[in-house]
């Protein structure tokens, strides 16, 4: 390897290293190194006990005849078997029996959790003692209509409607449509009918700026509409450390509670710089399941980029492109607004796909990717018009090439939970 400084990206089981040139090195961003908390159960008891904005959860169960606890899936990293016990003890306490608490996987529009999932997620005994589901999604018979909100169609999982009390758990990361992970976004798209997360996709796709860790995200001011049309009472928010452990945690009112979790969220994941880089070097982790998911750290790229850049994305994929099989030729159009106009006028048959694709298109307007991907085919990264690399130490190799001598180097680690920003 060339002399300069050795980084490792998390790859899979075994990461993968590379060596940046330290006259080209601009920036390695990455989370934070902040302390866990000492005792995380201690503090979400704590949060559920003394929220903000709401009454504590167990006076909130108070009186009721059911609750449906929201958790979201797979693709993230929220311990929800940590925050589940101490939830359901209160929602038992406030006189709600077990038979009466649905736990229900956020899916939004992603591929059902198995069983076997599930109980990870969840824990053994949780999934022993209470009924835990996914949200449907896909079937129609299965939704509720509430009407439009802001001349957008809501479309709810019923059992979600059916539920007296609503209360949601999810991690705050930076997100690149919503803005933000959490709060009101464990009802849209969370439990959203398709025809609604279709809609909310397509308002990411239409807005012209990268929404990537933006709390003034226009999708995020129409979840919460939606959120506070569905009738979600309670939330509790994780922020986790760069390693997955608890940091701090929040509760109570779906926006307020929110807003404080971002800010205490940018203490672990807010990357300042002062240059933007001619190549940016991003790993997915940990949102590395599949292409879908995988593209968050893009955006995160796109904030560190040069104008005529290019953003390489290394990536595992090891479910390959995902749920939405027809997302490489969404990636790869060439402008963003005939794929636009596509999706208006119902040409394309993954319109979620095609919309979630609209913001990447419109960053290949500015500057060029890359991608390093065991789970992708030369076929697939070519379809996107992404460059295919071997690993991230050709990548770098090939484009010192391209760029020249002088070339500055940015690498963001885990950059689905890296929110680059420049200061000056």
């Amino acid at each position: 390897m060339p002399k300069g400084r050795t980084i490792r990206l998390p790859y899979g089981g075994a990461g993968m290293e590379f060596v940046v040139p330290e006259s080209n090195l601009v920036a390695v961003l990455e989370p934070q190194p902040v302390s866990p908390a000492s005792d995380p159960v201690a503090d979400i008891e704590a949060a559920l006990d003394r929220p903000t904005g709401t009454a504590p959860l167990a006076e909130l169960a108070r009186g009721r005849q059911s609750a449906i606890v929201i958790c979201d899936d797979m693709t993230r990293p929220t311990p929800a078997s940590l925050a589940l016990p101490p939830i359901l003890r209160r929602l038992e306490a406030g006189g709600i029996p077990a038979d009466r608490i649905l736990i229900m996987m956020a899916l939004g529009t992603h591929r059902p959790m198995t069983e076997a999932e599930m109980t990870r997620k969840v824990g053994a005994d949780v999934m022993a003692r209470y009924q835990v589901v996914n949200s449907e999604f896909w079937l129609e018979d299965k939704l509720r209509y509430l009407g439009e909100v802001d001349d957008l169609p809501l479309y709810v999982d019923r059992r979600v409607m059916e539920a007296d009390l609503k209360i949601s758990i999810g991690t705050v990361l930076p997100h690149p449509a919503a803005g933000w992970g959490g709060g009101g976004k464990m009802i849209c798209p969370g439990v959203a009918g398709e025809r609604t997360v279709r809609s909310l996709h397509y308002l990411q796709g239409a807005t012209p700026r990268n929404l990537f860790g933006d709390v003034h995200s226009p999708v995020r001011a129409a979840i919460e509409k939606w959120a506070a049309r569905v009738g979600l009472e309670f939330t509790l928010n994780l922020i986790l450390t760069g390693k997955g452990e608890v940091y701090r945690v929040t509760a109570g009112h779906f926006v307020q509670s929110h807003r404080e979790a971002v800010e205490v969220a940018l203490e672990v994941i807010g990357a300042p710089f002062q240059e933007k880089a001619d190549i940016v070097i991003v790993d997915s982790h940990p949102a590395d399941l599949d292409l879908w998911q995988a593209t968050k750290a893009i955006t995160a790229g796109d904030l560190a980029a040069k104008d005529g850049g290019t953003v390489v994305l290394v990536t595992p994929c090891p479910e390959g492109v995902g749920p939405h099989a027809e997302l490489p030729e969404y990636i790869g159009a060439p402008e963003v607004e005939p794929l636009l106009e596509r999706i208006r006028r119902g040409e394309v048959s993954e319109p979620i796909a095609a919309s979630g694709s609209a913001t990447l298109v419109r960053m290949g307007e500015r500057i060029s990717f890359g991608v390093v991907s065991g789970g992708l085919t030369r076929e697939e990264a070519e379809s996107m018009r992404f460059a295919c690399y071997d690993s991230a130490q050709q990548a770098l190799d090939s484009l010192l090439e391209q760029y020249g001598p002088k070339a500055r180097v940015t690498v963001i680690l885990q950059g689905a939970e890296t929110l680059p920003y420049q200061v000056q």
